[in-house]
C-alpha cells in the first residue's frame, strides 16, 4: 500500500504542475469568449449579420435558378436549331428582266 502512495505522489504532483495552468488558461478564455459575445449581443450585430446572410442566400437561390432556366433555354436551342425558312431565289424587277432581254 505504501509503495502506490509513493508512486502518486509524483503523479500528483505532475498534475498540479500542469493542471493548474491549463485550466487557468481555459478558463480565461472562456470568459473572453462570454465577453465577446455579451459586446456584440448589445451592439445587434449578429441580427443584422444574420439577416444579411438570409438575404444573399436568397439572392443566391434567385441567381441559381435564373441560370438553370438559361441552361435550358441553352440546351434546347441546340437540340433544335432555329429554322430561317425556305432559302427563295431574289426578286427581280421587271424593268431589269427587260433589259437582260427576258422579255
Amino acid at each position: 500500500m505504501m509503495d502506490f502512495l509513493e508512486g502518486l505522489i509524483p503523479l500528483a504532483g505532475i498534475v498540479f504542475v500542469f493542471g493548474i495552468p491549463i485550466v487557468a488558461i481555459l478558463t480565461r478564455h472562456q470568459r473572453q469568449m462570454a465577453e465577446i459575445l455579451a459586446r456584440n449581443a448589445t451592439s445587434g450585430v449578429g441580427p443584422n449579420l444574420s439577416h444579411e446572410i438570409a438575404d444573399l442566400r436568397d439572392r443566391l437561390n434567385q441567381q441559381t435558378i435564373v441560370l438553370e432556366r438559361l441552361s435550358s433555354r441553352l440546351d434546347a436551342m441546340a437540340l433544335y436549331p432555329v429554322s430561317t425558312g425556305p432559302v427563295l431565289p431574289p426578286v427581280v424587277e421587271h424593268s431589269k428582266l427587260t433589259q437582260l432581254g427576258g422579255g
